[in-house]
């Protein structure tokens, strides 16, 4: 709940990147791509910093990623 808390914390204007935060729509990519995060963390423990970069790296590009990206 720690982690996630600011997704909830202001709702209106815009994002950083000055697009509207409209229904919530950058709140649940955020936390849907944090979840996909912590379980590739999980998912891999055991690996070095340089090896974890590698694999959300590979996952992030790949044609078959589940990470969202609303826009470029």
């Amino acid at each position: 709940m720690f982690a996630t808390a600011h997704e909830d914390k202001d709702v209106t204007g815009y994002e950083s990147d000055r697009y509207p935060k409209t229904a919530h729509r950058d709140r649940d990519m955020d936390l849907h791509n944090n979840e996909l995060g912590r379980r590739i963390g999980a998912e891999n423990a055991c690996v070095s910093e340089e090896e974890m970069a590698d694999i959300i790296y590979r996952e992030i590009y790949s044609s078959s990623t589940q990470f969202i990206w609303l826009h470029d």
